[in-house]
């Protein structure tokens, strides 16, 4: 049994290297399908590709090990057995499929809803059924330029056989800060999710014909820290389930054995999801975005809050606390980065309401160091809330500077105690 899972917002596919090319390769979660047998080639190897966020559990079975004949190619389950009979449940999501039959007992004759089917050369079955689902799908997007708002308009032409149509949308930022809402067709939409670095937005989809429009306007950018300062990148894909074609297949062969296997349950035997990207990684600059006004002293006197991002790779828990100085007064302490410690993570740290008063429109960070293990930062910037609600932030730094001077990760500018100032304008 080998169980695979994709955490990502995109396909991927998985390659696994069986011991035995020979076996039989079925999924038995969460449909129950046989794979063709040129699905593992002569050396072991299998691909396949996983959709965004699926899980999938497959068995290789000795071909001796079968007790009566399998159908390898479409998703099958056993409806009716008995010693010289088997009738399987088949599902395909089109109206012509292609399957073979696997056996080591002679076969009879094999029928398809009370019709003969006879094999092609290769040994095949092919079907071609008539069905009056038309399933029509046609999803498109492109980018739209505008003066106030970075927009994305979507195009869709769906037949009510797709059941339950949507758009999907994740927005990734690589410095932690992601917008969390959008417009969707002029109506606010918020984030369904979000965790660091990302967000996920669904939208309906109606049957029929339409075009839509994704846009990010500036209330939605300045709402959010940093947001202003970064660019982000775009997925985008429709999403639906199709009902399958079902079917009842009737294989007639020599006395067998009952097949005995208990499969766990198989949710998606009878339905199959599509996830159709139109947008894959676009990189979408929001710089376009900003308001651009100057900040003088009463600004800086009525601010909200304020936060300082910091991106970090190897500071450790149990080192000794390591202080954040703004314009010479220590305002946060330095985050500690997750096992194994070796990641680069982007950090916000709220400076408190009592340090609010160090902000000012031209300011210089300094890291300090007591000692300890090794550790580099880069990607320094500052965010202030005005009085109105917006959040304005600097430009991110770009330089990186680091402890250990013979380390092994050390880049940028060294530093023992006291960090090359940063300077953050606003």
């Amino acid at each position: 049994l080998i169980t695979v899972r994709n955490p990502q917002f995109q396909k991927q596919e998985v390659k696994i290297k069986l011991h035995h090319p020979e076996n039989l390769l079925r999924v038995i979660y969460p449909y129950h399908e046989w794979f063709l047998s040129g699905a593992v080639n002569s050396d072991g190897l299998f691909r396949y590709e996983l959709h965004d966020n699926e899980v999938v559990t497959f068995e290789s079975v000795p071909p001796a090990e079968l007790k009566r004949p399998v159908v390898l190619g479409v998703r099958s389950r056993i409806g009716r057995q008995t010693a010289t009979e088997t009738e399987y449940e088949i599902t395909s999501p089109a109206d012509s499929f292609t399957f073979t039959i696997k056996s080591t007992t002679e076969i009879k004759d094999v029928m398809l809803d009370g019709e003969k089917l006879t094999q092609d050369k290769n040994g095949n079955y092919r079907v071609e059924l008539s069905s009056s689902s038309l399933i029509k799908m046609y999803f498109k997007a492109n980018a739209v330029p505008a003066d106030d708002t970075v927009a994305l308009e979507t195009f869709s032409d769906v037949s009510e056989s797709v059941q339950n149509p949507g758009l999907v949308m994740i927005v990734q930022s690589d410095i932690g800060s992601v917008p969390m809402q959008v417009k969707y067709d002029a109506a606010t939409a918020t984030a369904s999710a979000h965790g660091r670095g990302w967000s996920a937005f669904e939208f309906p989809v109606k049957y029929g014909s339409h075009k839509n429009t994704i846009a990010f306007d500036a209330d939605s950018i300045y709402s959010v820290p940093f947001l202003n300062s970064s660019n982000i990148k775009l997925y985008v894909a429709y999403t639906g389930v199709l009902n399958g074609v079902n079917t009842k297949l009737l294989i007639r062969h020599e006395p067998a054995s009952p097949d005995d296997s208990v499969l766990p349950p198989a949710p998606s035997q009878d339905m199959f999801r599509f996830v159709d990207p139109v947008v894959k990684g676009q990189g979408v600059s929001i710089n376009k975005l900003r308001r651009h006004r100057s900040l003088g002293a009463d600004d800086f006197k009525e601010i909200k809050a304020a936060k300082i991002h910091i991106r970090l790779l190897g500071s450790r828990p149990d080192d000794l606390p390591r202080n954040i100085l703004l314009n010479g007064a220590p305002v946060a302490t330095l985050p500690t980065n997750e096992f194994p410690y070796d990641n680069w993570e982007n950090f916000t740290i709220d400076i408190p309401q009592a340090n609010l008063h160090a902000v000012r429109q031209k300011n210089k960070i300094v890291v300090r160091n007591l000692g300890g293990s090794q550790f580099k930062f880069t990607a320094v910037a500052l965010a202030v809330q005005l009085a109105d609600g917006n959040w304005v932030s600097t430009n991110f730094s770009d330089e990186v500077h680091y402890t250990g001077r013979d380390w092994i990760g050390a880049e940028g500018t060294y530093f023992e105690t006291s960090s090359r100032p940063v300077y953050l304008n606003f």
